[in-house]
């Protein structure tokens, strides 16, 4: 014998008011918003972080390409002093090629700095207009 069992569900179906849907999408509005400003914060952490590195490296690339220079500078005054000397002509091409390889990476330096700078230059506007928005999102509720 096979007896069947009916089971019946009564649906109930609830409505959701319309100012529970607007402070929901209010919510997540700001969510969104406040997670977004979080995450602009850790970038410009790492980029401050980078900055500092790169202007570390940057004082001893600008220290490392004087005393290259001053090097140079040195080896030509001798290599003047002493006409026909090839091992001096040699030392101060040496010194030479040093000092310019120094004013290169002092160079390549500068130029990351620079660019450092824009990025966290452009993220604290980033952070600005966010909480700009937050403030005034949290101002319209009220």
């Amino acid at each position: 014998m096979l007896f069947a069992l009916g089971i019946t569900v009564n649906a109930q179906t609830e409505t959701v008011s319309k100012d529970s849907i607007k402070t929901l999408q209010f919510n997540k509005e700001l969510a969104k918003l406040n997670t977004d400003l979080n995450t602009e914060k850790l970038k410009l952490a790492q980029y401050q972080n980078d900055l500092i590195k790169l202007n570390s490296d940057l004082e001893k690339a600008n220290a490392n390409a004087t005393d290259a220079s001053s090097s140079s500078k040195s080896s030509a005054e001798n290599m003047a002093d002493q006409a026909g000397n090839t091992k001096a002509a040699k030392k101060a091409s040496k010194a030479a090629k040093t000092a310019a390889k120094a004013n290169k990476k002092a160079s390549k330096l500068t130029s990351q700095v620079s660019s450092k700078q824009k990025q966290v230059s452009k993220s604290e506007s980033r952070i600005n207009d966010l909480q700009k928005k937050i403030d005034k999102l949290e101002a319209s509720r009220r």
